[in-house]
């Protein structure tokens, strides 16, 4: 059994009649005839039932026929993804991303991509802090987008810092502080604390705490929320302040405003990829992500 001897009886198969199948194959029928009648000895079963007029499949060969559908069908799946793989310009990779206010960049980003490399796909997934990290590790991602506050990450994760920036205070535009170019952590110790859930972003939860206790004061939570946009939202209805950064997604928002604090440490932007992975077009995506403007306007908070 070969390649071509199943290339031969999937035509007879689908067209039942030898001089027709001969003719589509561009061999002669006599030849066809000895290629099946050696496919059939292979199996040790007979593949058609002869008639005076056409051929007929027994069920094995109803069998064969199916399975070489499936195979000749994913011909041209798997010459793309042979030539994706030898070419960076062609391919597909997924992109994991946080609810932050660089995601509202994302859609420019991708369809400059698009133009530059319309030859790779790429598939978004939105995903809390902790596990956009989860999906570059696991492979479920190609390339992952996060903020980052003094994470380390083992060898095999690279990192590209696109931009850095400080925690910040988020108030409501009413709140008595939300006139001032800077503040201190410590002035905001008598407020109501809005959190990230510690369950499903424990970094950015246990940062925030640290930072209150670093100034000397333990915070009074009053909600946690499980997306920074909610977090955000309950800050603009006035149910209390938090700790982000500029990157939180204020873009357009209205009664909420984004304060640097003196004592803050940097946080970053960071793309993260698998250093080990075979994909070249996520190496692609990261080179061209590196150079596009993250920055946005002062109306978006950034």
């Amino acid at each position: 059994m070969n390649y071509n001897k199943l290339r031969y009886f999937y035509e007879v198969s689908c067209t039942l009649n030898l001089t027709r199948a001969a003719q589509n194959l561009y061999i002669s029928q006599p030849a066809l005839s000895k290629h099946i009648a050696d496919l059939e000895r292979d199996f040790g079963v007979p593949l058609f039932i002869r008639t005076n007029r056409n051929l007929l499949l027994t069920q094995a060969g109803e069998v064969l026929r199916d399975e070489c559908r499936r195979i000749f069908d994913g011909e041209e799946n798997l010459y793309r993804k042979v030539r994706s793989a030898a070419t960076p310009e062609a391919g597909s990779l997924s992109l994991a991303f946080m609810g932050i206010g660089a995601a509202y960049r994302i859609p420019d980003l991708l369809s400059q991509f698009h133009q530059r490399y319309p030859q790779i796909s790429v598939q978004t997934k939105r995903l809390n802090w902790n596990l956009v990290y989860d999906a570059v590790e696991s492979g479920a991602c190609d390339v992952g987008l996060k903020l980052s506050s003094c994470e380390t990450y083992p060898e095999h994760i690279a990192r590209r810092v696109l931009r850095e920036d400080r925690v910040a205070a988020v108030l409501p535009a009413g709140h008595p502080l939300a006139g001032e170019r800077r503040i201190s952590l410590s002035q905001l110790k008598d407020d109501p604390f809005l959190f990230l859930d510690k369950a499903e972003s424990s970094i950015p939860h246990d940062h925030a705490m640290r930072l209150c206790r670093e100034a000397g004061f333990t915070p009074r939570v009053a909600a946690v929320y499980p997306n920074v946009e909610t977090v955000v939202m309950m800050v603009q209805a006035g149910a209390g302040v938090s700790l982000l950064s500029s990157f939180a997604p204020l873009q357009g928002l209205t009664g909420v405003v984004c304060i640097p604090l003196t004592e803050a440490p940097a946080i970053s932007l960071d793309l993260l990829w698998r250093s080990d992975s075979p994909n070249e077009a996520s190496r692609v995506f990261v080179s061209f992500a590196s150079e596009f403007p993250w920055q946005l306007d002062s109306t978006g908070g950034n």
